[in-house]
């Protein structure tokens, strides 16, 4: 079943109940973008402020024709991309990344490998926890919310 995002803080939420964002991790959704041009949030675990609230963010870019973008956090950040995102179209996205922040994760779109590039920060070592819940579609600062569709 879809969950439509209408881009204004829309959110499907769930208690985090352990650290298995601590270390690798795989996150991956069937997802229709409607619009780029701003961040768009697929999944994450973010407090607001950076840093250590921020242990995971799986989103796009804010371009015009956006990029898959993961940020990895503890003290230092480090922010990765990967390949263009298909706006108006359902596409399958996933992302795979090593517990160590620093590591290249690799992104999938509808399956297809892509090698994460380091567009950011310069944190090294496992990411820091956050309290935070788990969100889906919009981050708990709503900075970054989703326009469109996702589905599991």
């Amino acid at each position: 079943m879809a969950r439509d995002f209408d881009g204004v803080g829309d959110f499907i939420s769930a208690a985090r109940a352990d650290t298995g964002f601590l270390t690798d991790l795989t996150v991956c959704c069937w997802a229709y973008i409607d619009t780029g041009s701003d961040y768009r949030h697929f999944f994450g675990n973010h407090a607001g402020g950076g840093g250590s609230a921020n242990p995971v963010d799986f989103r796009t870019n804010n371009a015009a024709t956006p990029v898959m973008e993961l940020v990895r956090a503890n003290t230092d950040f480090r922010d990765f991309t990967g390949p263009s995102v298909v706006l108006g179209e359902w596409r399958h996205y996933a992302v795979t990344s090593a517990e160590a922040i620093q590591t290249a994760p690799t992104f999938y779109l509808n399956g297809s490998p892509t090698t994460g590039t380091v567009t950011g920060g310069a944190g090294t070592g496992a990411p820091t926890g956050s309290a935070a819940a788990i969100r889906i579609g919009a981050r708990a600062d709503e900075v970054v919310n989703m326009d469109g569709r996702i589905a599991e």
